[in-house]
């Protein structure tokens, strides 16, 4: 994930945890999605091929664990996330009033996929 889209996330007060911090660089898609649901938390990643199999709203294995899914262009991923913030707090913020809280984006080039 590039630095500017962390940076991105921390300028709106988003505590951000990194998965080579938490798990250890290197480590299995499936041990961050097990770390990410153990501290109910959301993963952002541009690893969408990997990630929409683990942590998605079918797949009930990780019932805490949220998940951005960037499949923009590399050189797009932090103006997308910028343009898109508003958007993205306003539906975590919306998750707790649901019966299940987890909350899925996926963001494309040119989409907007939500999915709760």
């Amino acid at each position: 994930m590039p630095q500017s889209a962390v940076t991105e996330l921390e300028a709106r007060k988003q505590h951000v945890l990194q998965s080579r911090d938490e798990v250890g660089g290197g480590a299995s898609d499936e041990l961050v999605a097990r770390r990410a649901n153990d501290l109910h938390a959301c993963i952002l990643t541009n690893n969408a091929k990997h990630f929409k199999r683990l942590v998605s709203p079918s797949n009930r294995k990780w019932r805490f664990a949220s998940c951005i899914l960037l499949e923009c262009d590399q050189p797009m991923i932090t103006r997308r996330l910028e343009s898109l913030m508003d958007l993205v707090l306003f539906e975590f913020s919306q998750s707790p009033q649901r019966s299940d809280g987890r909350v899925f984006l996926t963001i494309k080039n040119d989409r907007v996929i939500v999915q709760r």
